[in-house]
């Protein structure tokens, strides 16, 4: 018979907390993984898909290297649920605290300083589709930028950092996008369909209003453009009837300028001077001539400017007005 062991109280527990610390792995972080916290800190949640875009070539490897920050406690995720045959839903990642504390250590600051919304919020926002789908579209063309040399996705800033109390828009994303030679700014509004045509009216509207009061002092140089991207070919149609009714109400009000300016407040006027002039030249106390904003320049240059003008409501760009794009989203990977 075998010969019978005894073992010591307590003997069998520290061999196995022996075994555990053998079989954790210590995962150091590089810059890569530094910039992807960051990114998840910035826009709250990303798949797996939109994350190799941005960071990974491997679709592979990037599994890999999630699956290693979540069992080390940087990031968790959960799954979406699907309809039946819509196939496997992709991981949703987010920070942890334990992630939150690793980007404050690194940017010498403190945890509490920094943007960051509790875990379970996420799973459960009535806005995780359409944040999922504006992120969608700022991954893709960040990783079809890469595809073509001189080209970059320089600049993505989320919704929460776009928004401002001195406006009345709320766009979705702001991003620069840098091509050889030049650079294209933008404002996304990213439409599910979901807002009636007042609604998506007045949006359009607000974005008008926050243009005739753009100044030089601003951040950018020049008003950024205005891309719109829509579910579906109809709902295309709703976003041009939306465009062209606020465009002739514009138009409209645009025939009572001298009155409007009269009645204004002196703020106001000095928007409207913003916007209409470059610069006023006086000689003998009387103004001299005039030199007009890019805008209005080709309105005042016209040999009879008192005639009725026409304008074509289906263009897409008039005298470099705010450019409106309106694009079909692709089905969401």
């Amino acid at each position: 018979m075998p010969k019978a062991t005894h073992r010591r109280r307590g003997e069998g527990c520290a061999q196995n907390m022996v075994r555990a610390e053998r079989n954790v792995r210590v995962v150091s972080l590089d810059e890569r993984d530094h910039a992807l916290l960051l990114s998840l800190l910035e826009h709250k949640v990303l798949t797996t898909h939109q994350i190799k875009s941005l960071y990974f070539r491997s679709f592979r490897r990037c599994q890999h290297r999630m699956k290693e920050l979540g069992d080390s406690g940087f990031v968790s995720s959960f799954t979406v649920g699907r309809g039946f045959g819509e196939g496997r839903p992709p991981a949703c990642w987010f920070l942890t605290k334990t992630g939150l504390n690793q980007i404050a250590e690194v940017k010498d600051v403190r945890a509490s300083d920094l943007s960051w919304v509790p875990d379970k919020s996420y799973r459960w926002s009535q806005m995780l589709a359409h944040r999922l789908g504006v992120n969608a579209f700022f991954c893709a063309l960040a990783e079809a930028s890469r595809a073509h040399e001189g080209h970059c996705l320089v600049t993505w800033r989320p919704e929460h950092w776009v928004r401002t109390r001195a406006t009345e828009i709320k766009p979705d994303g702001f991003g620069r996008y840098l091509y050889p030679g030049a650079a294209c700014d933008f404002y996304l509004e990213y439409d599910r369909g979901t807002e009636a045509f007042g609604a998506l009216a007045r949006k359009l509207e607000g974005y008008l209003k926050l243009a005739a009061g753009w100044t030089k002092e601003q951040e950018l140089l020049g008003f950024p453009n205005l891309l719109i991207i829509v579910p579906e070919g109809v709902r295309e149609g709703e976003v041009g009837s939306a465009w062209q009714d606020v465009l002739r109400t514009a138009i409209r009000l645009a025939g009572n300028c001298h009155t409007a300016y009269l009645k204004a407040r002196p703020s106001v006027r000095r928007r409207l001077n913003d916007a209409v002039l470059e610069a006023v030249y006086i000689k003998d106390r009387k103004m001299g001539r005039a030199e007009f904003s890019e805008v209005f320049g080709p309105l005042f240059s016209r040999p009879s400017s008192n005639k009725a003008m026409k304008v074509d409501l289906a263009g897409r760009c008039v005298n470099r007005l705010p450019l409106l794009f309106a694009l079909r989203s692709q089905a969401s990977a």
